[in-house]
């Protein structure tokens, strides 16, 4: 039987820091779809790692199709 692989999530902090952008930033991508993202309490967002990496492929593949 296939282990389910378990999802990691990522502060807005440590994407902004690891994208080298403002939280804001971010927090931007979220809203706008670019990164997929649940809400834990009443204020803190965590990033799907999945979503991350997914949002990273789609950079590097326009900038590679504009470059």
């Amino acid at each position: 039987m296939a282990k389910k692989r378990v999802n990691k999530y990522l502060q807005v902090s440590k994407v902004a820091e690891s994208l080298d952008v403002s939280e804001d930033f971010v927090r931007n991508l979220i809203r706008d779809g670019h990164l997929k993202a649940i809400k834990i309490g009443k204020r803190s967002l965590r990033i799907s790692e999945k979503s991350f990496h997914k949002y990273l492929d789609s950079v590097k593949i326009q900038a590679e199709m504009e470059g």
